[in-house]
């Protein structure tokens, strides 16, 4: 005698379980492609770029201008909007272009906004304080809004060393974010030994540094 409702079960178990496999071989192959990708992109695109001319920018949007002026497409519409918005990056960049004289460019992976302003924060509090300390005798010691850089420094530090409880108060996990924090603590303590050693334009710090610091930032432009 055949148990049918025993045979039903069986194959319904088989059914499920070959299902989970295939899904699961499926992430595992999602994963690696996106994992490849990471790492292609990793290393292509530096973190951050050395410095370049603003020109550089101005020249980027110039190109393609151009070029999709000399484009023919059937669909004129969606051509002059694409010109139009081609048009007003160029004007940004030429605006850009007489206000700042460098610029660099940050790897575009999601965290573009928030690596580009805390390099940017760095650079700027290196730099201040490099000539605060005496190792730029021709220039001010105060900086371009006539702010003790030290001082402008210390409350930034002090601000960042407190910023872990506040964060937390919106309802990230300390031991979560903990190390992002510490690692962000230990990049202004490293800006703080640099400028005092006038090692201006010396990347000492990695990438992983870097990376934890940008994550902690993020938690914390979130709120």
């Amino acid at each position: 005698t055949i148990d049918c409702r025993t045979s039903t079960a069986t194959t319904a178990t088989t059914t499920t379980m070959a299902e989970n496999d295939d899904a699961q071989t499926q992430h595992q192959q999602t994963q690696a492609q996106l994992q490849a990708i990471e790492n292609e992109i990793k290393s292509t695109q530096p973190l951050t770029s050395t410095l370049l001319p603003i020109e550089v920018l101005v020249q980027q949007y110039t190109t393609t201008t151009n070029n999709n002026n000399n484009t023919c497409t059937s669909n004129y519409d969606d051509d002059d909007d694409g010109n139009d918005e081609q048009r007003d990056f160029l004007r940004s960049a030429s605006f850009l272009s007489k206000k700042y004289n460098f610029l660099r460019k940050i790897r575009g992976d999601g965290n573009c906004y928030y690596r580009a302003f805390l390099y940017s924060l760095c650079e700027h509090l290196l730099r201040s304080l490099v000539v605060y300390n005496g190792n730029d005798s021709s220039c001010n010691k105060n900086n371009d809004d006539g702010d003790d850089p030290l001082k402008e420094f210390n409350r930034l530090k002090t601000f960042v060393s407190d910023s872990l409880k506040w964060v937390c108060q919106y309802g990230f996990d300390e031991y979560t974010i903990d190390m992002f924090h510490e690692e962000l603590v230990e990049l202004f303590d490293f800006i703080e030994n640099v400028s005092k050693k006038s090692k201006e334009g010396k990347d000492d710090s990695n990438n992983d540094s870097e990376d934890d610091g940008t994550e902690f930032l993020e938690h914390t432009l979130a709120q």
